[in-house]
This record gives structure tokens, C-alpha cells and sequence, in this order.
């Protein structure tokens, strides 16, 4: 590994195509579970708020919400929901402004809810 390159790697989906596209990588094979009929459609993400909270009861609400995201650039952890709030009208890019990133880190997105 002298000239720093590799000849190959397992990454998460998102994380490959966001690599492909600046790297010029291939992929030799992709892993899904049986259970996944459509590869394309076997990740996402989620929104979760604590129970009881009646402030949250549709996208809409999360106008008013602080948000806890893994990352800006996360496929399952932020562009697939940003891709269902603009599906409701929403911009998500004024969501960020009130987001705090975990960067994969601790405490994690779940924690801070």
C-alpha cells in the first residue's frame, strides 16, 4: 500500500455511491437480504420523537423541531427523509439550519432525542 490505493472495499450503499461518484469506484457485488425483493428499495430512514410528545404528528410539524442527524451527507441517515419531506412540500435544507449533527459519534441520534 505504498501509493495509499486500495484494490477494494464493503461499504453501506449511500456511502459507496457518494465514493463512486468522486472516486470513479465499481462495484463488484451488492448484498441484500432475501426478505428485500428491490436492492433500490432496502434502506431508509426514520423519524422518531420521544412518546407522548404531541407536538409531532406529521412532517409538517417538524417546522417547529430541533432535528439530531447523523450527518448532512448520510443516505439512510438524512437524504432519504429529506427526499419524503420534499415529497410533502417541505424544504429540508431549512431543517439543517436547526439540526445538530452526531457525526456517527456519541452521544448518537438517538440518544439526543
Amino acid at each position: 500500500m505504498e501509493n495509499k490505493s486500495i484494490d477494494f472495499f464493503i461499504a453501506p450503499s449511500g456511502f459507496f455511491a457518494k465514493v463512486a461518484e468522486d472516486s470513479g469506484a465499481r462495484h463488484l457485488a451488492t448484498f441484500h437480504r432475501e426478505s428485500a425483493l428491490d436492492p433500490g428499495k432496502a434502506v431508509g430512514s426514520v423519524f422518531v420523537k420521544k412518546k407522548g410528545d404531541s407536538r409531532f404528528q406529521s412532517l409538517k410539524d417538524l417546522k417547529k423541531a430541533v432535528l439530531s442527524i447523523s450527518a448532512p451527507t448520510s443516505f439512510e441517515g438524512w437524504i432519504i427523509a429529506a427526499g419524503e419531506l420534499l415529497k410533502e412540500g417541505l424544504e429540508p435544507e431549512s431543517l439543517l439550519s436547526k439540526a445538530i449533527f452526531t457525526g456517527y459519534g456519541l452521544p448518537d441520534v438517538a440518544t439526543l432525542v
